[in-house]
């Protein structure tokens, strides 16, 4: 923690912070339509009563959506891919990272219409989901959004719900895939678990690198005091990186308990993170079995939260 901002960085000081119900999300004002009325409906930005109520309507729909089969399709997707590239060569973050996972995602929730733009439209609301994001990127995003709520044919608390899976889905998924196999295709040695492979990323080099809370009142983080009011950054990627948790704390180590803090912790943990881990799985091994990276080292998209490679160039062996 800093004298000029509070930032947590410690394992059990963030887990802490994120099992105190005092501790608040920065809550959304309702609006009436676009990108500002989504915040406004969603669980992810409220508190309180309103916050359980719309987190049960997403974790309800995710019971349904069984994690194995979504895997097994976010496989057969990415060998189409593959397979399609007539120039032997695909750029994971254009053509994967985000298209596979909200088809399989699309398609499990029997949204019907056209699958292509329906990722490109949830890309442009991700990309301006969280409050603060630029005049232009809410104008694009007001836009997608209406694309989207006329594609579900309803604006009620299903199509929220709805939303909630594919917009939450999208970036934190795409790093994952992204930040895996950036890893992977560049070990020595070709890595078979993909499961630990992932499971390490997420602790390493993880998608979702923070989040903030507000306290609601005088709260004690250990021996200090946080004033009511005051905002607090919780750094993920540090904590991940906590060397009274995690024995060579910067050394990459597949097989590693998993206790990483990226899909969050406690009752706001993220729902959806067998899903999203399931999804990551089914493109990661499909291109690891097939694929060899050609893009020597990546850029990061611009973001104050997230880890998501611009760009990920691989070479497609023929079968």
């Amino acid at each position: 923690m800093q004298d000029h901002g509070w930032i947590v960085n410690r394992y059990s000081q963030v887990t802490a912070v994120l099992d105190d119900p005092s501790f608040l999300v920065l809550a959304a004002e309702a609006a009436d339509s676009g990108i500002r009325w989504l915040r406004g409906s969603v669980s992810r930005f409220t508190n309180g009563p309103d916050h359980a109520h719309r987190r049960e309507r997403v974790e309800t729909m995710l019971r349904d959506l069984d994690p194995v089969a979504l895997r097994a399709e976010a496989t057969v997707r990415t060998g189409a891919v593959l397979d399609g590239a007539a120039s032997g060569t695909v750029d994971v973050m254009a053509s994967l990272a985000r298209a596979v996972p909200l088809a399989v995602l699309a398609h499990a929730l029997a949204i019907e219409g056209g699958t292509d733009a329906l990722v490109r439209a949830v890309a442009v609301v991700a990309a301006a989901y969280p409050p603060g994001a630029a005049v232009e990127s809410e104008q694009h995003a007001d836009d997608a959004v209406a694309q989207l709520v006329a594609q579900l044919g309803a604006r009620d608390e299903t199509a929220v719900a709805q939303l909630t899976v594919l917009v939450q889905a999208c970036d934190a998924t795409a790093g994952l895939i992204g930040n895996g196999l950036n890893i992977a295709l560049r070990l020595p040695q070709p890595l078979a678990d993909v499961d630990s492979l992932l499971s390490e990323t997420l602790r390493y080099s993880p998608p979702v690198r923070n989040s903030r809370r507000v306290a609601s009142v005088d709260c004690k983080l250990g021996e200090t005091t946080i004033a009511q009011g005051s905002t607090v950054l919780l750094d993920f990627e540090a904590a991940n990186r906590d060397p009274e948790i995690f024995s060579a704390p910067h050394r990459f180590q597949p097989g590693r308990e998993r206790r990483y803090l990226t899909f969050g912790h406690g009752f706001r943990s993220c729902p959806g993170s067998d899903h999203a881990f399931a999804l990551a799985a089914g493109v990661v091994e499909v291109v690891l079995a097939r694929c060899t990276a050609l893009t020597p080292t990546v850029d990061y998209e611009p973001s104050p939260n997230l880890r998501v490679p611009a760009a990920l160039e691989i070479a497609v062996s023929p079968r």
